[in-house]
């Protein structure tokens, strides 16, 4: 099911779309996300009251809510879900409003998304400490193939971080870390070597 960049359906419609989902329950792709300049108006209002009747789509693969501003307090609404999506394989969450709290919230959500191939925060001020909460859990996305990191805050402390887990992602093929501030383009370097080890 592909909505995007349908900007008027807001919160507001988000509440008919909760009605609609209970009559999908083999869905497996659901985009809300946007292009550059459109998305569908979802906030924090519209994720919170989504979230809840999002549990029984157990066959969700693909999640694309990106350019939506969630933010942390609707990010702790789909955490609360994240878990029940045991078939995920792409989640993409680019400039939904996440700060390093929220990446704190997202990160114990993940780890039952052992099949997660894709996952893009890119374009959200998680920093390093954001970062380090994801690391932590590197080993258990075995199926990690797609990481994107651009624009979200990290320094060379990050990348230093980002760097010595790497090697847990046996099987990344893409990392994107572009337009971060990390002062040091060797580290850049060695984190990008990584990619199709």
């Amino acid at each position: 099911l592909d909505l995007s960049e349908n900007y008027d359906l807001g919160n507001a419609g988000m509440e008919v779309l909760q009605a609609g989902l209970s009559s999908v329950p083999h869905l497996a792709v659901l985009r809300l996300g946007g292009g550059l300049l459109w998305n569908v108006g979802m906030t924090a209002v519209g994720m919170s009251s989504l979230a809840p009747h999002m549990r029984h789509l157990a066959g969700l693969r693909e999640l694309d809510i990106s350019r939506n501003i969630i933010g942390d307090t609707g990010l702790k609404s789909l955490a609360a879900v994240l878990p029940y999506f045991t078939a995920m394989q792409v989640l993409i969450l680019v400039h939904t409003g996440i700060s390093t709290t929220g990446m704190r919230i997202l990160v114990p959500a993940l780890c039952p998304l052992t099949g997660l191939i894709r996952l893009d925060i890119s374009n959200n001020e998680i920093g390093d400490a954001g970062l380090e909460s994801l690391t932590a859990v590197f080993p258990t996305f075995i199926a990690m193939q797609v990481l994107g990191l651009e624009r979200t805050g990290i320094s060379t402390t990050g990348i230093r971080t980002l760097v010595s887990a790497l090697r847990q992602l046996t099987g990344l093929v893409k990392l994107d870390i572009s337009q971060n501030d990390t002062g040091d383009p060797g580290l850049e370097t060695q984190a990008l070597g990584f990619q199709g080890l």
